[in-house]
């Protein structure tokens, strides 16, 4: 038995396995929460007749049922697949989410700051997408991990991206696009001079995961982006909407950006010199 990890390469290559009506996850006893996620989001989009054959014998099969709820078995370090529609769904999962990762804020607006990024990423598909977003989470306490994942099929990263900047040709450079500074995101102003300048959407969550040597893997289209390895793969065949997954460590994210607060690092990362190299 194997496993389907959160690595590029697999998800390049399980991407590129979808064409058919059946996805046959047999062979493997571990499957991570961002192929259920991307599994999910196609049953329910494009393909609602999708065959997806698992060993009920394994332990995947067993996560699956964690995920989905379908035991009676319920787990602290998950927050199972969840359908989300609405601004008050999001807030919802976001809940969820900090139940299950226990961080340590230092008061109330590092976890409203923080709470509104996790919202930004979520509200990607719901808002900008103008989709449904599936979404879940999950802490992996021997790795001391927590990975976020969401997808839909929506509009996708290009037809989002182009309506404001039309020299943008492909999805390759709209993804790239979307995580530098000012691109995406909205502005709210009633909580105080540092949340206000949260709506810097992806560009803040790219800059957390990169200060913690995390991952965040975005899908759209024909291109596969991996932050940490500041790589593009291309599919064969491309995602209609868009993908967004988010992988930390939980102890390095609090020690690095936490314990000198969530605002004060997001205040020092939005009022950053305008003349920073580009990371691309």
């Amino acid at each position: 038995m194997s496993a389907l990890r959160y690595d590029i390469n697999q998800i390049v290559d399980f991407l590129n396995s979808l064409g058919s009506q059946e996805v046959n996850l047999k062979h493997y006893d571990f499957i991570d929460p961002l192929f259920w996620v991307t599994l999910k989001a196609l049953a329910d989009g494009p393909k609602p007749g999708l065959t997806v054959k698992i060993d009920k014998n394994s332990s995947a099969y067993g996560y699956y049922l964690y995920l989905f709820e379908r035991g009676r078995r319920k787990s602290p370090t998950v927050v199972p697949i969840r359908k989300v529609e609405e601004r008050n769904s999001i807030e919802n999962l976001v809940k969820e989410i900090l139940q299950i990762a226990n961080l340590r804020f230092c008061d109330y607006d590092d976890e409203f700051a923080f709470s509104y990024i996790l919202m930004e990423l979520i509200n990607n598909s719901v808002d900008h997408g103008q989709s449904p977003a599936i979404a879940c989470a999950q802490v992996f306490p021997n790795a001391d991990e927590i990975e976020i994942s969401v997808a839909d099929h929506g509009l996708g990263f290009l037809q989002t991206i182009k309506k404001k900047y039309n020299d943008v040709s492909s999805y390759e450079e709209a993804i790239k696009r979307a995580i530098q500074k000012g691109i995406t995101g909205y502005t709210i102003t009633m909580y105080g001079s540092v949340t206000k300048h949260v709506g810097m959407g992806l560009y803040v969550i790219s800059k957390m995961v990169r200060e913690v040597v995390g991952d965040m893997i975005i899908v759209s289209g024909d291109a596969v982006f991996s932050l940490r390895d500041n790589l593009v793969r291309k599919i064969e065949i491309p995602w209609q909407g868009s993908i967004v997954s988010v992988r930390f460590n939980i102890s390095r994210f609090e020690r690095k950006i936490l314990d000198y607060g969530f605002s004060f690092w997001l205040k020092l990362t939005l009022e950053e010199e305008e003349g920073e190299e580009d990371m691309f």
